[in-house]
């Protein structure tokens, strides 16, 4: 049979074509991978670059946040200079349990040449033992110091180490420049780094110094200075990624020119990571502290995937993604139902609409299948099953089902869901929080501020009477209602910090913990928590009745430390807007030794039903819900914080 030579063309044609099209494709996928490699390489550097800026975040945060112990260190000696040294450890020891890399919180007066004598004769007396202003000898021993023009002394430290009191951090002429420069300094001053004389060889540690000025002086001389001792080391690994694996290396460099190049290496995570190499991606960036400027430089070795490169093709790629797309949608869907499934229904009740969430769990409306009762629902959060935590849960639900005050919110049922999760089922209300009351309008009259605080003072009785301490009184808790048709009823909420005195919290006093929130919690329970009872409660109401004349909080400060600090040592600001009465009884409440206020919530109420001013009447208060068109809303769950005391 003769070959048909259109089938030989074609055959030819179609190996042309297929050479051609192998020959495009290679093309192609030379392209291809070309550009896989540039954009993967792209993608890395990218990556790198984002993870070199966190680092450099995170280092930032690690140098400068315990600053903020300095502060209020600081801030304690300038309102207390005398203060007793027992007292300066009592308040250092929880900063520096905070923060590892804070090696020591000192206080160092500076002691002039005349005054020398008279410093070392005060201080051997309030000491009991002589107290000389000394300096290590050359042997490691501590002896006295020569007289100096100027000598700055450490009279307070934590921890406490008998060996540097009466040190003078000025005793070479090196560490002379580097004091004298934080001394002349505006604000807060960091040195160069050295070694601590406790510690060996090759620990490094920065000093911090805040300048403290004798304001009662005209010529504003210095009395002495707050002093912070970080070791390095510590500060900047804890900055860096815990246990990942292909952490970028990382070097802290002093860019203080007149240091020589050992003396401005801060840290190094490894030897030579402060030099990159050739093959190495790499991020410098400074960062500003405490009057110094430092070098942040991140490193890593260049790493691309070049397997991936080579052997994922676009086709591959496509139908990765679509997969990959495919089965997150499907997961996703499943949990969700499975999630829709789980909240459908709790018992015999009918989950609907979250209502809020907050640090302990979060708070649903439901309703009663069988009697179509609207009720609140607070279910605690998965990751939150613990044994204190279940502890902590069934005991609010016992608490607040002991107290039965029309003025307490009432608790109907509390149990466990399958997957044993607790749950308590709550009286639904719907009302306004003191809080957004106050940030809604503003100061409230204090004829309706009292017809309020009565009420939760009633509670209280009741609550205390049964030896039960809240713990947690503040504006957020507190609701104003329209309850049975009367108007401006209010409920006090949220028994989940609840002390049962007649039960000892063995879970609060192991962690040593303040509960509660830091703006309304009482002197003497951030000092000892276990002092937490009925006069921590009144202290509390004192601080509401002050945020709801004034509109502000009592000690309205920038950070938890300073609030801290403030409620130690600071009285309350006046009251330009309330009456004197009522200024009383509030500075009364907010006394710093609770056997100053009073006695019980039940003699507060008589106080303040004593005052001299118009009732509140429910005219009043129901024209009042009218006029401003309020739309109840019903409570919303609160983050509760937990701090370390003081003491």
């Amino acid at each position: 049979m003769t070959p048909d030579p259109s089938a030989g063309a074609f055959l030819g044609a179609g190996r042309r074509t297929a050479g051609v099209a192998l020959a495009i494709g290679l093309a192609v996928s030379a392209l291809l991978s070309i550009g896989m490699f540039l954009r993967e390489r792209s993608l890395a550097r990218t990556r790198f670059e984002q993870r070199a800026a966190d680092v450099v975040l995170r280092v930032e945060q690690s140098v400068n946040t315990p600053l903020e112990h300095l502060h209020a260190t600081a801030s304690l000696m300038r309102a207390q200079p005398n203060l007793d040294l027992e007292v300066f450890r009592r308040f250092a020891r929880p900063l520096l349990a905070r923060h590892k890399s804070l090696a020591a919180l000192e206080w160092a007066e500076v002691v002039l040449r005349p005054e020398r004598g008279a410093f070392e004769q005060r201080l051997s007396s309030q000491r009991g033992h002589r107290v000389e202003v000394r300096e290590p000898a050359s042997d490691g021993s501590m002896v006295r110091a020569p007289d100096r023009d100027v000598h700055v002394v450490i009279t307070a430290m934590e921890p406490w180490l008998p060996e540097l009191e009466g040190f003078d951090v000025r005793f070479e002429p090196v560490r002379q420049k580097s004091v004298d420069a934080a001394l002349a300094a505006d604000g807060v001053r960091a040195t160069a780094k050295f070694t601590l004389v406790e510690d060996p060889p090759g620990v490094y540690s920065v000093a911090v110094y805040e300048p403290i000025v004798d304001e009662t002086d005209p010529a504003r001389r210095l009395k002495g200075t707050g002093i912070a001792l970080y070791r390095v080391d510590p500060l900047v690994r804890a900055a860096l990624p815990p246990g990942e694996e292909g952490a970028p290396d990382l070097a802290l460099i002093d860019d203080d020119p007149s240091l020589s190049a050992d003396d401005r290496l801060l840290f190094a995570s490894r030897p030579g990571s402060h030099v990159p190499g050739s093959g190495s991606f790499a991020h410098s960036q400074r960062i500003d502290f405490a009057g110094r400027s430092w070098t942040v430089v991140v490193s890593e070795p260049a790493r691309i995937d070049t397997g991936t490169v080579w052997a994922v093709g676009l086709g591959s790629l496509a139908l990765g993604v679509l997969v990959a797309l495919y089965l997150g949608n499907t997961v996703a869907t499943r949990a969700l139902r499975e999630r829709v499934a789980a909240l459908a229904s709790l018992g015999e009740y009918t989950l609907g609409r979250e209502l809020g969430a907050g640090g302990m769990g979060t708070v649903f409306e439901a309703t009663h299948r069988a009697l179509r009762r609207r009720a609140a629902i607070k279910l605690i959060h998965a990751d939150k099953v613990s044994p204190e935590m279940t502890e902590r849960f069934a005991r609010e639900a016992k608490t607040t089902s002991e107290l039965t005050h029309p003025n307490t919110v009432t608790l109907f049922d509390y149990g466990r869901t399958q997957d044993g999760r607790f749950y308590l089922v709550m009286e639904y209300v719907e009302g306004l929080t003191f809080e957004a009351l106050v940030k809604r309008f503003g100061p409230q009259r204090e004829a309706r501020v009292r017809h309020a605080l009565v009420q939760v003072c009633h509670a209280l009785t009741e609550a205390h009477e049964r030896s039960v301490i809240h713990r947690d009184i503040k504006p957020a808790n507190l609701m104003l209602c329209v309850y049975g048709g009367v108007h401006d009823f209010v409920k006090v909420l949220d028994f989940g910090l609840a002390k049962d005195e007649k039960r000892h919290d063995a879970a609060i006093s192991a962690a040593n913990l303040v509960v509660g929130t830091t703006a309304y919690i009482a002197p003497e329970v951030l000092v000892d928590p276990t002092r937490a009872g009925v006069a921590s409660d009144l202290y509390a109401v004192g601080c509401v009745a002050y945020y709801m004349l004034t509109g502000k909080e009592v000690f309205g400060q920038p950070t938890e430390i300073a609030a801290i600090a403030a409620h130690l040592t600071l009285p309350p600001p006046p009251m330009p807007s309330a009456s004197e009465g009522f200024e009383r009884i509030v500075q009364k409440c907010l006394s710093k030794k609770p056997e100053d206020r009073f006695a019980s919530a039940r003699q507060l109420a008589r106080a303040l039903s004593a005052l001299d001013l118009p009732p509140w009447s429910e005219v009043e208060a129901s024209d009042w819900w009218a006029e401003n068109h309020i739309e109840p809303a019903p409570p919303s769950i609160t983050v509760r914080r937990r701090v370390r005391p003081i003491g």
